[in-house]
């Protein structure tokens, strides 16, 4: 069995001529976790439920074993960016969040013990 336990959430505005903007910086615990039989299946659970393909979530990552971080273009509400507000955010005209979902797939294995 393999378990995600909770995420860190970290995000910040990110504007497209200057870049993501560190004094913008916030994070937080959320209270979504994931498990699956496979490796395989949690990691399509994760992607499907942030609508993520494999470009766009990272696998042990910064040399962490486990460590998966997904990242997303967000709006003002939490949730992803469409097509049209990433075009309007280029062009200025609105503000996006890049926001990083870090999670840590553990194998567990629960045996029953004797009393």
């Amino acid at each position: 069995m393999f378990e995600s336990g909770k995420a860190l959430k970290f995000v910040e505005e990110d504007n497209w001529k200057e870049g993501c903007l560190p004094e913008t910086g916030q994070n937080w615990e959320v209270d979504i976790e994931f498990k699956a039989e496979t490796k395989e299946e949690i990691l399509q659970q994760i992607k499907e439920f942030y609508g993520v393909t494999d470009e766009e979530i990272l696998l042990n990552s910064c040399e962490e074993p486990g460590r998966i971080d997904i990242q997303i273009m967000e709006d003002e509400n939490s949730y992803k960016a469409t097509e049209s507000q990433i075009e309007a955010w280029k062009e200025g005209r609105r503000k996006l969040y890049l926001a990083t979902y870090t999670y840590y797939i553990t194998e567990v294995n629960r045996y029953a013990v004797a009393l």
